[in-house]
């Protein structure tokens, strides 16, 4: 029995777990060649020449020099305008010159460069004295990055021998492979995040702590697994909910048994979940049957529609006829606010069914 139950929770749970592992796939794909970039390092950007500046290299290098900006992007909030990212021209290898994308405190620091190095350059100063250390990816410009590029340079005017100086390529700072540090954190915070939530439900369906109700009875009175386990065989189920005169037995929606006897059941009723689109569209309705019980739980048996909810509460009432059936309002408040009241009504029923019986066999 044990085994069949968790094999219908594992199969209830399958599509999430299989879900699950998916979007976790997905996230670890978008960060195994980031993090394979990492493992690998990064290239000394000083030390290469022109032809080992290609797309996809990690480098770190000491910026010492800036010849000039040629592109900055902003970003609007609220009407107001910021430059998050500004575009420089550096020197690299022997003679050649590519681009530098810097944002925040590398944004600072490159500007701070800029000045000292007009200043040096317009032989305003005979030294600079700043510089600063990058981290990034080497990435191909973007056509609108390449047009202002040229347009600083006035590359078009150059002889080809020139051009060939002026590498199409920016270094990205910050920049790990194709994402910046900190989109690589959440992406990795994402991926086992969800690889934990498919790993939980399939241990949870498989070790069996879906049935913990079921478990907890058994554990609490002798003899009583033989017994579950006969009216488990010999049961038949009405839409999943097993009833008879000692015991129920049902499941949620996601594979949790329901185990209650005739003692716990006090109240029964159809649950309906309106899905509504912008609010007033119904789109779609889950129904479940509400078993609440003496001690104030309440518990969820999953069924697929309105039809199967109202043959399990038929099948309720005509095994344990002292349960109340069917939703009020008034029943509701008389269930939160005046329990013990409920309860003894219910008992009546219970002992006028009992006492009923008792004449019939006399």
């Amino acid at each position: 029995m044990l085994r069949e139950l968790k094999m219908k929770s594992l199969k209830k749970n399958l599509l999430l777990i299989i879900l699950f592992f998916v979007v976790s796939a997905i996230f670890f794909g978008l960060t195994m060649p980031d993090y394979l970039v990492l493992l690998k390092g990064p290239q000394n950007l000083n030390e290469m020449t022109a032809d080992e500046i290609v797309e996809g290299a990690y480098v770190k290098g000491t910026i010492k020099l800036i010849y000039g900006s040629y592109a900055n992007t902003t970003q609007t909030k609220n009407g107001d305008s910021k430059v998050v990212s500004e575009e420089y021209v550096i020197p690299v290898g022997e003679s050649e010159y590519m681009g530098l994308v810097a944002g925040g405190s590398d944004m600072e620091k490159s500007r701070i460069l800029l000045n000292e190095s007009d200043m040096y350059l317009d032989d305003q100063s005979y030294e600079i004295t700043s510089s600063f250390d990058v981290k990034g990816t080497i990435k191909r410009m973007d056509a609108e990055s390449l047009m202002y590029y040229h347009e600083a340079l006035g590359y078009d005017e150059m002889n080809a021998q020139d051009q060939e100086l002026f590498l199409p390529y920016c270094l990205q700072a910050g920049k790990i492979g194709s994402q910046d540090l900190s989109s690589l954190v959440i992406f990795t915070i994402f991926a086992v995040l969800f690889l934990g939530l498919a790993l939980f439900f399939l241990i949870r369906a498989l070790s069996g702590s879906s049935q913990k109700m079921l478990k907890q009875y058994c554990g609490a009175h002798v003899g009583a697994d033989e017994k579950i386990e006969q009216f488990y065989r010999t049961t038949k189920p009405v839409n999943g909910l097993r009833v008879n005169h000692n015991y129920l037995l049902g499941s949620t929606a996601d594979g949790n048994a329901i185990f209650l006897t005739p003692d716990d059941l006090v109240w029964a009723y159809t649950h309906v979940t309106r899905t509504r689109m912008y609010g007033v569209i119904t789109v779609g309705k889950t129904y479940v049957v509400a078993l609440r019980t003496r001690n104030r739980k309440q518990y969820m048996h999953g069924v697929k529609n309105e039809g199967q909810a109202k043959a399990v509460l038929e099948k309720i009432h005509e095994t344990w006829p002292w349960v109340l059936i069917g939703y009020s309002g008034e029943m509701d408040e008389a269930y939160r606010k005046n329990l013990p009241a409920v309860l003894r009504a219910v008992d009546e029923r219970r002992n006028e069914q009992r006492y009923g019986d008792d004449q019939s066999l006399n």
